[in-house]
């Protein structure tokens, strides 16, 4: 089965002109609250979600699937991620 593109047009809302405007008036730092905020939220429910589907799991497989889910990620990416991480080969080993 072939993958759905990440953005489909047909689940693209526009927003009114009361919330842009909203928007346009927050500062670049108070914006990227708001994002951190809505990522840390997204990460909670699909923790939350994973945990109560797979009760089985113990931490460490909650955090990987809960990582490899948001970043829509194969299982095999994540683990040659992970291994490049533990062994200082990433980019974005921080």
């Amino acid at each position: 089965m072939p993958r759905r593109p990440f953005l489909d047009p047909r689940n693209i809302q526009v927003i009114d002109d009361v919330t842009a405007e909203y928007y346009r008036r927050k500062t670049g730092a108070e914006k990227l609250k708001i994002a951190s905020d809505m990522h840390a939220g997204v990460r909670s429910l699909v923790r939350s979600y994973l945990a109560v589907t797979h009760a089985e799991w113990d931490q460490r497989r909650l955090m990987f699937e809960t990582c490899r889910t948001m970043l829509g990620a194969s299982e095999e990416t994540m683990r040659q991620w992970m291994a490049g991480m533990a062994d200082g080969r990433t980019e974005h080993s921080a």
